[in-house]
């Protein structure tokens, strides 16, 4: 299935994004209707809006809906510009979603596909949104948490456990929740500043998005303090080290990272990082 959706997206050219529109999907089937590991429940549309806006979907993004259902996520995500596939077990719901995205006119920026869930590459999308239970989020989070940092995720009605959102939105009682998979920085790395300043060793323990730690230089230790990792975006506070508490921002890409550490004077330090151990 992963060479396949790569091909999908492949198909879709280059769109733009349109006026978003509220419409009625047609031929809908019976609310709680059964499938192979959920029941069938649609998705308000304004609640539906709602998730799109938190995973700022736009032109150009690749958005993979799990569980299609009639289509309408793909169809909304359409018309904000992005190329969207859906996997739907049900091949009853598969023609339905495919019916109803060509009469909203973005059938050539949607594919449907019949498909498990949980046999499909997650790699190649931007954003995923998915409507599961509680036990099934559960189980696709090992393999959320494996794709690129960044990757945005979107969750009607359940979380996923102990792994906190970034952000939640609750609309006439329903909610959904958001995520942007966090880099990988646990571990052991080596600083070097720019200016020639001190040497570091950063000693990162990472829980999701939240890192915590100790950093040891030639100035001293001090304690890592509200670490935060929003995809690859990581900043944190470092207790007093050499005069005064600092506030470090940078990007993460794999075994490095570079950023700007704010002094306690107001001015400001270019560094670099490399890990040198997990």
């Amino acid at each position: 299935m992963s060479a396949g959706l790569g091909d999908l997206w492949r198909a879709v050219g280059p769109v733009r994004a349109q006026p978003v529109r509220r419409h009625a999907v047609r031929g809908a089937p019976e609310v709680g209707q059964p499938g192979k590991d959920a029941v069938w429940v649609p998705t308000p549309a304004v609640l539906l809006e709602e998730m799109l806006d938190m995973a700022r979907v736009g032109p150009g993004d690749r958005l993979l809906d799990l569980g299609a259902g009639d289509g309408r996520i793909l169809i909304a995500a359409a018309r904000r510009g992005a190329h969207a596939v859906g996997i739907e077990y049900d091949p009853q719901l598969v023609r339905l979603a495919r019916r109803n995205v060509r009469e909203a006119g973005v059938a050539d920026r949607v594919r449907v596909r019949c498909g498990d869930l949980f046999e499909t590459d997650l790699g190649q999308a931007d954003v995923i949104t998915f409507y599961l239970l509680p036990h099934l989020n559960l189980r696709l989070r090992p393999a959320l948490l494996g794709l690129a940092s960044g990757t945005r995720l979107v969750s009607q009605s359940f979380g996923m456990g102990d792994w906190r959102p970034d952000a939640q939105v609750v609309r006439d009682g329903r909610s959904a929740f958001f995520w942007a998979v966090p880099a990988d920085v646990q571990g052991e790395w080596w600083v070097e500043y720019a200016d020639g300043a001190p040497w570091q060793r950063w000693h990162l323990r990472q829980r999701y998005q939240y890192v915590e730690g100790e950093v040891h230089s030639s100035e001293g230790c001090a304690r890592l303090r509200a670490g935060r990792l929003r995809g690859a975006a990581m900043e944190f506070v470092l207790g007093r080290l050499g005069g005064g508490r600092r506030h470090y921002r940078g990007q993460v890409a794999g075994d490095s990272m570079r950023g700007i550490c704010v002094m306690p004077d107001g001015s400001c330090r270019a560094w670099s990082a490399a890990r040198v151990a997990r």
